[in-house]
């Protein structure tokens, strides 16, 4: 008995085959196909079908498969069987999760190959159908910037001590370049151009003008921090220690803004 799919998987057949449509049209279901999923999965004409192309060719570059017909003949070739076919995609299941992907992009791909099998199973090329689904839908990571409330904060900050110059540097820099976490902490100390007419940042290759609110709260941060070549936004404790990405997320979502590194 087939498994039973939950609504998100449903969905992603649906978008991969046509929704509430035979798998492929008219005109293809009375052509002899040899027993080829590919040519059943080539001869229709929904555009949702284009999508499914492009996600088999991600599957075959994951398998080493150069062609469509390799790609084939690797799920539902005659030397392949329902379950060393649902092993495969498993494990390709896995490594879509390992890179991060999102949920949707995941149970797509999946769909994809669902889709070839189904089509394959109609054309007679095998007996049998896979149901290999996503697995249970996982909270993605906090790519947020920084928000308004920490900005504000910042700015009320009235002390200047070490932490506090940091710290207002971090969150004015981050806000006024819409930098990422991992942005902020591979910042190098030369990468900041304090000229006074022109102060700039290096990021990624590309140099941004800096208002002179934030040079002076980056001044401010060089001062306590030194001249010394290395990152720029470092540990208090030890100024040749970078901080790291938790410990910036910390920071910017602190209500006080103050984080204890």
């Amino acid at each position: 008995m087939q498994a039973t799919m939950t609504r998100d998987e449903a969905k992603a057949d649906r978008q991969a085959t046509g929704r509430d449509n035979p798998p492929v049209s008219k005109e293809a279901q009375t052509r002899p196909f040899g027993g080829s999923a590919l040519q059943a999965l080539y001869s229709t004409k929904k555009s949702h079908i284009k999508d499914a192309h492009d996600d088999l060719r991600f599957f075959g570059k994951f398998c080493g498969c150069d062609t469509p017909e390799q790609i084939e003949n690797l799920l539902v070739g005659p030397d392949s069987t329902k379950e060393k076919t649902q092993r495969l995609v498993a494990s390709y299941r896995d490594h879509l999760a390992s890179r991060d992907m999102a949920y949707g992009t995941i149970n797509r791909r999946l769909a994809a190959i669902r889709t070839l099998v189904r089509l394959a199973k109609f054309v007679g090329a095998v007996t049998w159908e896979i149901d290999v689904s996503a697995g249970p839908k996982t909270k993605r990571r906090d790519t947020r910037g920084v928000s308004k409330q920490s900005l504000k904060v910042a700015d009320r900050m009235s002390d200047d001590t070490p932490r506090a110059r940091r710290d207002r540097a971090i969150v004015t820099l981050a806000h006024h370049a819409q930098l990422k976490r991992a942005d902020v902490v591979k910042l190098m100390l030369e990468h900041y151009d304090p000229d006074p007419l022109n102060p700039s940042i290096e990021v990624a290759g590309y140099k941004m003008a800096l208002t002179k609110k934030v040079k002076s709260s980056l001044d401010a941060w060089v001062e306590v921090r030194g001249f010394k070549s290395g990152s720029l936004f470092t540990r208090l404790d030890d100024k040749t220690t970078p901080m790291t990405q938790d410990e910036i997320i910390v920071l910017v979502r602190s209500d006080s803004i103050l984080g204890d590194s």
